[in-house]
């Protein structure tokens, strides 16, 4: 039996999205994301809770999306979980982020669901190909920078 680590968020970005460069040449681009879910409490009432997810995109398709990626914006994001662990003072310390395969932008701030929003078609995917060799995870910066 193989393991399975796949991720579908679907969300608005907390800020506009931020491109480096990993010392490889490879262009790598930050997102946050905020994802809402509603839930009943006992008394019957419905209270939003949100939740916060960084994630990293790399690659060319990654830094062409960029302009599309601002703040506020609802995007569709695939990819899997990624740990990063490090060690400070001593102290050890983990971080789980999303590694973006797909980001699709959705729908920009202002445009309501009551809005007619554009056909999927039309919105573009910027679709990262499979590397021909893993990403060297060493040389991204630890979360905590």
């Amino acid at each position: 039996m193989s393991d399975l680590n796949q991720v579908y968020l679907q969300g608005r970005l907390t800020k506009s999205a931020e491109l480096t460069t990993l010392s490889t040449g490879t262009p790598l681009v930050r997102l946050s994301l905020a994802v809402n879910k509603s839930i009943k409490d006992k008394a019957g009432n419905w209270n939003q809770v949100t939740s916060f997810f960084d994630c990293d995109y790399f690659g060319e398709y990654a830094s062409k999306a960029v302009p599309e990626l601002t703040k506020g914006r609802e995007v569709l994001v695939e990819g899997e979980l990624k740990q990063d662990r490090w060690e400070k003072d001593g102290k050890s310390f983990s971080a789980i982020k999303i590694r973006a395969s797909k980001v699709r932008p959705l729908r920009r701030p202002g445009e309501g669901k009551s809005s007619t929003p554009a056909t999927a078609a039309s919105q573009p995917t910027y679709d990262a190909p499979e590397p021909d060799y893993p990403p060297d995870w060493d040389n991204i910066d630890n979360p905590e920078n």
